[in-house]
């Protein structure tokens, strides 16, 4: 698609500034396992660098290890920030009385967990979500009706793929025209009374939100700010949407309405990632996980035979750290392992029995 914007088409879905992500405390992350399992006739959407082809249904054999570096950050642009009456919204919890209990949806001193939870849903994948940013990508609320032109169902929009190298000018653009936030697909035109009807909900507020009793004529509706930056982050990191070629793709964000349908990323999606940053992760089936600190740690095995077992520690990048070679004692082997001289991150134990082979991811934490 080269530089051409990628919109994001919601559907109808039923349902001062704190600064961005970088050294602010913890925010949540869901699902935040490495690695992806690659289905053998999965195809993938992918736009790569400007002015090259796009690949409309590549298999993902086929994806090429991106150059691009991780992780992207996010970070908020202090110059296209929400009007006043827009950086704290309420919603009624009973849309038909509008004049009753409210519940906050969205403040702007929450964006920041936001901004962290999209760009660390994508790093997780390849166990890279806590090294230092590559690239910052400004995300913009957008108030100008010809950047989103009246009757645009866009939620958001981007300039398309990083592909090998940061960008300086890429933004993620939120849509908050008067058009967008003040209507509803259900309606016919503007809602005169200019009230805030649709508008983006904070990952911190969700609980809030599933307070408020949806009523398609009174169409108060939120979308989960995450999702929608995840959506977006993903075009730029190379990916379209997946419901383009693919009709077993299961659905995910990247589906062109996933966020409006509350889809996360989906296994399909990993796996595309995967192939992109990190293929020597792809096909890492694990038997089991483990989580070590600082120390000695024991890690065990059910063994299916007494033959003598080979026990390998490796980086996720195929570098063998150990090897030695154990001849077992009964039905269960447990070896320690110590963590010295290992720095931060995830290894792959795997041992090698005959013709079995087991692996265990290990995550290693201060």
């Amino acid at each position: 698609m080269g530089a051409r914007s990628v919109l994001l088409w919601l559907l109808v879905a039923v349902g001062g500034v704190g600064g961005w992500a970088q050294g602010r405390d913890s925010c949540y992350t869901g699902d935040c396992r490495p690695g992806a399992r690659c289905r053998g006739d999965l195809r993938v959407p992918l736009h790569y660098c400007p002015g090259q082809p796009w690949q409309q249904c590549m298999h993902v054999d086929s994806i090429r290890r991106a150059l691009l570096p991780l992780p992207i950050c996010l970070e908020l642009d202090s110059a296209s920030l929400p009007p006043e009456e827009l950086r704290t919204v309420y919603f009624p919890v009973d849309p038909t009385n509008p004049e009753g209990e409210r519940v906050l949806i969205f403040s702007l001193d929450s964006v920041w967990q936001d901004l962290c939870c999209a760009q660390r849903a994508w790093a997780c994948i390849c166990g890279k979500q806590d090294l230092p940013c590559t690239c910052k990508v400004k995300v913009q609320f957008i108030t100008d009706s010809s950047r989103f032109f009246p009757g645009s169902h866009a939620a958001a929009t981007t300039q398309g793929p990083m592909c090998d190298s940061c960008r300086p000018d890429f933004t993620i653009r939120l849509n908050i025209t008067m058009w967008f936030i003040t209507s509803y697909p259900g309606y016919q035109g503007n809602d005169s009374t200019g009230r805030v009807h649709r508008f983006f909900v904070n990952r911190s507020n969700l609980e809030n939100y599933r307070r408020v009793i949806y009523n398609h004529d009174s169409g108060y509706v939120a979308y989960d700010l995450c999702l929608i930056l995840i959506h977006e982050l993903g075009h730029i990191y190379g990916l379209n949407h997946m419901d383009l070629c693919d009709r077993s793709y299961t659905g995910g964000v990247m589906h062109s309405a996933g966020p409006a349908y509350w889809w996360d990323i989906s296994e399909d999606e990993r796996c595309a990632f995967a192939k992109l940053y990190c293929p020597e992760m792809v096909g890492i089936v694990e038997s089991t996980r483990e989580r070590l600190v600082s120390g000695v740690n024991r890690v065990c095995f059910e063994l299916p035979t007494l033959l003598p077992v080979t026990l390998e520690l490796y980086t996720l990048e195929g570098r063998r750290v150990s090897s030695r070679h154990l001849v077992p004692e009964g039905e269960y082997l447990c070896e320690d392992f110590s963590t010295e001289g290992l720095a931060r991150g995830i290894y792959v134990v795997q041992l090698l029995q005959g013709a079995s082979l087991q692996r265990t991811l290990l995550l290693l934490v201060p």
